[in-house]
């Protein structure tokens, strides 16, 4: 059903340098994962840095040419975040007459990015009300702080080379490629590899070329 937008402002970047010195939980990644785990954890009241390495959030659901969403079974709608997602969605797009279940043969949701991106910022700002949330856009983690066994803390580096160090009681790492597992020397998988083992002619997924069309009235150039 559709739902109107809370009130709050879209949520935009912190500086690094105006970062606090710790967060309960750090989420490397904006995705759809790590937006998801950055506004559950601030709704349950932590303090939740959320990392993006580029200056746009929601991952391919916010990407030009790729913003159908593959459901699987449609009673994800029925529930959680992706509930509240589908709703806001709706209440965007039915007042202006048109429909949000355009993709895979009118069946499957489909958003505009900068709708998609719009929403994404709105739902973390006001999940920002509850506990604070903080965004660093062009910020990866580049080194994992331990002790024993345990994560304690990340070192960032923002856009202009600069570098932070945050502690973290959790580090969540919502990366598109796993970015930061291996910083932390657990042991993972990488498709049907270990990771200290890992082999980069094995196929992990076959990949799926995009193309964008666009129309140019006076000719392409």
């Amino acid at each position: 059903k559709p739902v109107a937008l809370p009130a709050a402002a879209p949520l935009g970047p912190t500086p690094l340098a105006r970062l606090a010195d710790g967060y309960d939980v750090v989420v490397a990644g904006a995705g759809t994962g790590g937006c998801g785990a950055a506004i559950q954890a601030a709704r349950m009241g932590c303090s939740v840095l959320l990392l993006e390495e580029t200056d746009w959030i929601g991952g391919q659901m916010c990407a030009a040419a790729v913003t159908s969403m593959d459901e699987g079974g449609t009673l994800v709608r029925e529930r959680g975040l992706y509930r509240e997602l589908c709703g806001y969605i709706a209440g965007y797009y039915e007042p202006l007459g048109l429909t949000y279940i355009t993709a895979y043969w009118l069946r499957h949701v489909c958003v505009e990015p900068r709708v998609g991106q719009r929403i994404l910022r709105v739902m973390l700002a006001d999940a920002g009300t509850q506990g604070r949330l903080d965004l660093a856009q062009r910020t990866r983690v580049v080194r994992v702080l331990k002790s024993g066994d345990a994560v304690t803390g990340a070192e960032l580096e923002g856009p202009d080379g600069a570098r932070r160090t945050v502690r973290s009681r959790i580090l969540v790492d919502a990366t598109e490629y796993g970015d930061v597992i291996p910083l932390t020397g657990a042991r993972y998988r990488v498709g049907n590899c270990l990771g200290e083992a890992a082999d980069p002619k094995r196929r992990v997924q076959d990949n799926t070329w995009c193309a964008v069309v666009r129309r140019y009235p006076g000719g392409a150039p």
